[in-house]
């Protein structure tokens, strides 16, 4: 996948996770390890991306952007 495709894929799965996983909680509560955890486990592929910086840092920016938990960076 390029990085563009998992950065969309990641962004919806976000969602996808904070639903099943936390139904009901405040997306700012919500933890960028715990995420990595499940994506690693159910979505391995789409941290199949090349990046200048390390691709976790990516994941999690892309995490606190959807859950807007960018104050925390």
């Amino acid at each position: 996948m390029t990085k563009d495709e998992c950065e969309r894929a990641i962004r919806s799965l976000v969602h996808d996770w904070a639903d099943q996983v936390h139904p009901g909680a405040q997306k700012w509560r919500l933890s960028d390890t715990e995420f990595m955890g499940w994506l690693r486990k159910n979505h391995p592929e789409t941290l199949q991306f090349r990046s200048r910086i390390p691709n976790t840092d990516v994941v999690e920016q892309w995490f606190s952007q959807e859950t807007k938990q960018t104050w925390r960076n």
